[in-house]
Order: structure tokens, then sequence, then C-alpha cells
């Protein structure tokens, strides 16, 4: 009786040892689960923001050479050509609210990348062409709000190429054209401008102007902005009304709208 009462006692014993020891094992592995999972969180939420700093960085490289394409070199064509995607807005486009800002808006989508390239241009030389003049006239300031969009100077410069080569303006509106005819148009818009552009940089101050380009480019702000699992990035700069929205696109991040202002 007495060895069976033993072997009872040793049993429970044995028993109880056992689930203490499972429980001090089970523990640290659940801990250790949890760790890891929260560990991992944290990964996946450091890399997103990694990735979301890293394309913020580069969204602001894109506008800084965007202005040193246009202001700087004054190579507008190459800097929409490099820089700009050209597609008509989607579905998730429009849910973002920027029907009214993708770049082919204005011009018919079945041209090719290049003449889609021109258009742009032509168009950015067109409502933008004062803003030239001002910057070189003009220092932007932080309490200079709003900066100067329009100059009647520089209306009389254009005045007096487009009345001296028999142009109207405004100059084309490219929508129900062919492309013989937009291509015809295009060179027309293009040699004006040339001939404007050279007139009005003939009387900026040109420290004032290169002092401006600089100002921008410190200025820039990036805002990202996220719709149906696409992100854009709208940059704003100090100084002129003009904002660029871009977004990544097959493999790349492109320009892919112009706005007043983000």
């Amino acid at each position: 009786m007495k060895l069976v009462i033993v072997f009872n006692i040793l049993a429970c014993f044995v028993f109880i040892l056992d689930v203490t020891c499972q429980s001090q094992i089970t523990k640290p592995i659940q801990e250790a689960k949890s760790m890891h999972k929260v560990t991992q969180t944290a990964k996946v939420q450091k890399n997103s923001n990694s990735k979301s700093n890293k394309e913020k960085s580069q969204a602001k490289k894109i506008i800084e050479q965007f202005l040193d394409g246009v202001f700087v070199n004054r190579n507008t064509l190459e800097t929409f050509d490099h820089f700009s995607l050209f597609e008509t807005c989607d579905l998730v486009d429009e849910t973002a609210g920027l029907v009214e800002t993708c770049l082919l808006k204005k011009v018919p989508s079945e041209l090719d990348h290049q003449i889609n390239s021109r258009i742009a241009s032509a168009i950015w030389r067109e409502e933008n062409g004062a803003l030239y003049f001002i910057l070189g006239n003009h220092p932007i300031t932080k309490s200079d709000i709003p900066y100067p969009n329009n100059s009647s100077e520089y209306d009389d410069i254009r005045d007096l190429v487009f009345t001296k080569n028999q142009s109207k303006f405004p100059s084309f509106d490219f929508r129900g054209f062919n492309k013989i005819e937009i291509i015809k148009k295009l060179g027309e818009m293009e040699s004006n401008f040339d001939e404007i552009e050279k007139l009005v940089l003939e009387r900026v101050n040109k420290s004032i102007y290169i002092k401006n380009i600089k100002t921008m480019k410190k200025s820039l702000k990036v805002k990202e902005f996220i719709k149906e699992n696409r992100t854009y990035y709208g940059v704003s700069i100090d100084g002129p009304d003009i904002g660029f929205v871009l977004s990544v696109r097959n493999g790349g991040m492109k320009i892919i709208g112009l706005v007043d202002g983000v």
C-alpha cells in the first residue's frame, strides 16, 4: 500500500514537472514568435518609409533638373522629352483628382512621344513665357505672395514678334488637327518663341535671374499622396505659382502633370 502511495506521489510529481517544463519551454518560444512578428512589422514599416523617402528625394531631384532644363539651359523640348510621361488620365488618376492635370488633357493621344514633347514645350513657352522676364527682374522673397505671373513689358515683346511674323496669339489649339497640320504649326510657334526668348533675355538682370532659379530649387517641397495603391508626388516651389505631379510608371518616375501650385 505504501508503495502504491509513493508511486502515485512520484507520478504526480513527474506530471507537475512535465507541465512546468513545457510551460517554461513554450513561453520563450511564444515570446520569440511575438517579438519576431513585431520585428517583421517594424522592418516592413521601415522599408516602406525608406522607399517613400527615397522616392520623395527622387521627385525633388527630377524637378531640380527640370528647372535647370527650362530656365538655365533653356532646352525646353529636351527637358519635356526626358522627364515627362504623356498618357491620358485613367480612372485612378481621375479618382486622385488629376483629370485636369495630366499632360495629355490638351493634346491628341495618338501622337508619338516626340511630337507630344514638342506640343508640351510649346504650351509651356506660351503659358509661362512672361515668367522668364519676371524672374530676371523681380527677386523672389518669402513675403512675395503671390509672385507676379504676368508682365505688360513681356506682352509688348511677345505682341511685337507675333505681329511682325503675322501670327496669332494664343497660338494654337491642337485638338482636332491632323499630324501634318500640328507639325507645321509647331514649327511656327517654336520660331516665334525662340525670337521672343532672345529679346526677353536681353532685357533681364542675369544676376537676379540666376539667384531666383537657385531660390526656387532650394525651396522645393514634396508631398506624397496615395490613391488606390498608386502613389503620387506633388512638388511645389516658392515664387511662381507652378506645381508638378509625378508618379512611378513603367518602372520609372516621370512628371505626369503640371498644376498651379500643389
